[in-house]
């Protein structure tokens, strides 16, 4: 079973063996609340095409695999996603 948040985030990428198409990045942000500490994954992809590739027709549906479920207390079911308005600079 995964130690770290960061390694069960990133299992759900390993069911593609490689990187999903259109797959950009992954970021792992971190807080502490009362109640223990709450994690939000920031997963970055090429389109929304991509995004449907990597989680199936129900793209609002979170992804979250079950590794990940035996390390998190809780989880959010949906998914929400942006396009970038204005790209950070290089």
């Amino acid at each position: 079973m995964p130690t770290s948040p960061f390694y069960a985030a990133r299992s759900s990428l390993a069911s593609f063996g490689e990187e999903p198409p259109g797959f950009r990045a992954i970021d792992l942000l971190r807080r502490s609340v009362p109640d223990g500490v709450e994690f939000v994954t920031v997963m970055w992809f090429d389109s929304i095409e991509a995004v449907q590739r990597f989680a199936g027709p129900d793209y609002e549906v979170a992804v979250v695999p079950p590794e990940a479920r035996q390390l998190l207390m809780r989880f959010d079911t949906g998914s929400t996603h942006y396009t970038v308005a204005e790209p950070r600079p290089a």
